[in-house]
């Protein structure tokens, strides 16, 4: 034992030699751990911590050790502090001081730290999902801002123009400007020689609206279907939401790409609410969107907007958005109300929406067993899920907003708890 403390790289990988087993007895003792984000943010920590632990306390001998007392070292001993002792010592305060980076680098990340986990949607303030009032919308985005949210996603549909004056008045009133701002525009079907004039006017439309003349991300509001298109349940108003292939890559990519270059956008997007096999094009591409918004909830529904058939799925869309390094937008994490206590605005009998909410009776009383509010567990669902860089909170007031808060406080779901939820909406 005593030689064994007598050289520091044999203490160093000794005490690594025993944390690890200690942590082979407590897996192998509970029964096994699940390899999620859970167990590698733990992981990652106690890395991180271990090496900090390393290089600071290298930094306090060089300080308070080695260089205060060098004078008093004779001169024909001097050589071998700067040829043995100092090489060593730099040597593991340099890779302890990197692996302390990289390791809180990569835990960071397992946490959401380097990205936004949250953005507050403007379908809520807009009165999309329910009726509040301009005042409760002004608190709703002030309390957002307050509690970190710094990307505020906003269309001119979402109220016919509310949720986007809802911006300009808040930053009128003394909202910090270096919040980041989406806005969308509804495109439809139309010649390709209107299609930069289209976006760029309601742009221009939107700017003056919110009193900014830049957004961080401008998002085609609808979605890209097949050339010559004509099944669906609801086919006819598909020229109305809805773009032709053809058109996404002749006229669409190019007024986006003209608008960046112009410095009035900082990045462009599309959305995938309905994943027909158009949508893996269009984030595959060559030249592909910086963003797209994708459905993200445990029901994988889009509701209404699914206006043809969704497939693949939603999850496959968001799995090629990330490979192909695409930043992905979450959205419809409570399925427009489906997936709450009640649907807290009229729908139609046959609408997606009831047929959801009726499906989705096994995960009330799932999150009642747990002791908290279907809202909170599609939340924190939403926010377990992977590849999803940012969900987009569609929430109306106050009170829904620090709900979404808390499940974003409780840190990612548990392979359990994960698993419970999809059973209970399985059909």
């Amino acid at each position: 034992m005593g030689n064994l403390l007598s050289s520091l790289p044999k203490t160093i990988h000794a005490s690594l030699a025993l944390a690890i087993i200690l942590f082979l007895g407590l897996f192998y003792g509970n029964g096994g751990f699940d390899f999620d984000t859970i167990f590698w943010s733990w992981l990652t920590r106690f890395i991180h911590v271990t090496v900090a632990i390393m290089w600071i306390g290298l930094l306090w001998y060089f300080n308070f050790v080695q260089i205060p007392n060098m004078p008093k070292i004779p001169d024909e001993q001097k050589p071998a502090i700067g040829k043995v002792i100092a090489p060593a010592a730099l040597f593991y305060f340099r890779y302890a001081a990197l692996l302390t980076v990289l390791s809180g680098l990569i835990l960071a990340y397992l946490n959401g730290y380097l990205h936004d986990a949250m953005t507050l949607g403007g379908g809520g303030i807009g009165q999309v999902w329910g009726a509040t009032d301009r005042s409760e919308a002004l608190a709703t985005v002030r309390l957002a801002a307050d509690s970190g949210i710094n990307f505020f996603d906003m269309a001119p549909m979402y109220g016919g123009g509310e949720a986007e004056s809802v911006m300009g008045q808040a930053f009128a009133e003394g909202l910090s400007k270096d919040v980041h701002l989406t806005t969308k525009y509804l495109l439809g079907d139309r010649p390709e020689d209107e299609i930069f004039t289209a976006l760029s006017a309601s742009l221009d439309e939107s700017f003056a609206r919110m009193g900014r003349d830049y957004v961080d991300v401008f998002i085609l509001h609808g979605f890209v279907i097949a050339d010559g298109w004509s099944e669906g349940r609801q086919a006819k108003i598909l020229p109305r939401i809805a773009v032709p292939m053809s058109k996404y890559q002749n006229a669409v990519i190019p007024a986006f790409e003209r608008l960046k270059a112009s410095g009035r956008i900082g990045a462009w997007g599309v959305t995938t609410a309905s994943t027909q096999p158009e949508n893996l094009a269009v984030v595959s591409a060559t030249v592909r969107p910086d963003v797209v918004q994708c459905t993200a909830n445990v029901l994988d529904s889009s509701g209404s907007l699914a206006l043809i058939e969704e497939i693949p799925g939603p999850r496959q869309v968001i799995a090629n958005a990330q490979n192909a390094g695409t930043g992905v937008m979450g959205i419809r994490a409570v399925a427009a109300g489906s997936l709450t206590e009640a649907i807290d605005r009229d729908v139609h009998p046959k609408s997606a929406e009831l047929k959801d909410f009726q499906r989705s009776a096994g995960f009330r009383e799932l999150a009642k067993s747990n002791g908290v509010s279907a809202a909170y567990l599609a939340h924190l669902y939403a926010l377990s899920m992977p590849g999803v860089d940012t969900l987009v909170l569609g929430v109306k007031n106050r009170e829904e907003l620090t709900e979404c808060l808390a499940a974003e406080a409780a840190g990612s779901m548990s392979a359990d708890l994960i698993a419970a939820c999809d059973a209970s909406v399985a059909s």
